[in-house]
């Protein structure tokens, strides 16, 4: 009797640890999500000043982004691959350096970056897209 007993706490501990495995990946991909969209609606203020000639505000609006993107990084760092992090950060960077120069170049990098950003929790998603 013992040991029915003691096999279904651990069957039972299993399916916990499973569940609890699952949906801690759902609410991980749904905050990632969330903060992938308020961080490319920043790129898009940013792309709006290069496209309206506003060099000064977008320089202060990428600066803005970088800084978020670093605190961002590091907490993703850790569920992220990060050589898709580091494709973000470079173009952001590029982008960082053609608004500095006053180009309207700089919109390619930004748009690079806004659609990786936007990218990376869709990549790591529990669907059968991505399992197969």
């Amino acid at each position: 009797m013992k040991r029915r007993s003691s096999s279904t706490w651990i069957l039972v501990g299993l399916w916990f640890v499973a569940l609890s495995i699952v949906l801690g990946t759902w609410w991980i991909i749904a905050a990632q999500t969330k903060v992938a969209h308020e961080l490319a609606q920043r790129i898009e203020g940013i792309e709006a000043e290069v496209l309206n000639g506003d060099w000064e505000n977008a320089s202060q609006l990428i600066r803005e982004l970088m800084i978020r993107w670093e605190k961002t990084r590091q907490v993703w760092a850790f569920h992220t691959e990060h050589a898709e992090m580091d494709e973000v950060t470079d173009a952001l960077i590029e982008a960082e350096a053609l608004i500095a120069a006053n180009e309207a170049g700089a919109l390619a990098p930004l748009r690079k970056a806004r659609d990786r950003i936007v990218t990376l929790p869709q990549r790591d998603r529990l669907d059968l897209e991505n399992l197969f």
